[in-house]
């Protein structure tokens, strides 16, 4: 196994979070292909690559129940496939819980508001930012 150079970036970090989000993203596309979502997929690009390729909360959120049953299985398949090379941020994301929807739903949710946010506060700040200039000038 090849060492790392890189330092895992403080869990509190940006950099932590956009990694686990990623990897959060592959981990629980890869419980969609264990179950083989896409085989009933409306999305086509997911029906024509063979595997997940479209909004995999939605994809979690409606066929959970009907393979709750089978998450044991899923959950040790998915965690066997963990990239050798994969720092903290990447560890924590596969072996979490991502295949619990309401969680994934709820992160996503977050980001998006937050992402909203931040959208909303931009022209306020550059607005300030201008006050600020005009008052000092």
């Amino acid at each position: 196994m090849p060492k790392r150079t890189d330092p895992d970036p403080d869990p509190d970090s940006k950099e932590y979070r956009d990694r686990y989000y990623t990897a959060e993203m592959h981990a629980v596309r890869a419980y969609c292909d264990f179950f083989g979502f896409w085989r009933g997929c409306g999305y086509r690009r997911c029906r024509r690559a063979g595997r997940c390729r479209g909004d995999y909360v939605v994809c979690m959120e409606i066929h959970r129940n009907a393979v709750a049953d089978r998450f044991d299985v899923a959950r040790a398949h998915v965690r066997s496939r963990i990239p050798a090379d994969a720092g903290a941020p990447e560890r924590h994301a596969w072996t979490g819980d991502p295949c619990t929807a309401n969680w994934v739903g709820a992160a996503r949710r977050a980001r998006e508001r937050a992402e909203r946010l931040a959208r909303r506060r931009a022209p306020r700040e550059r607005q300030e930012d201008a006050t600020a200039r005009t008052r000092a000038s």
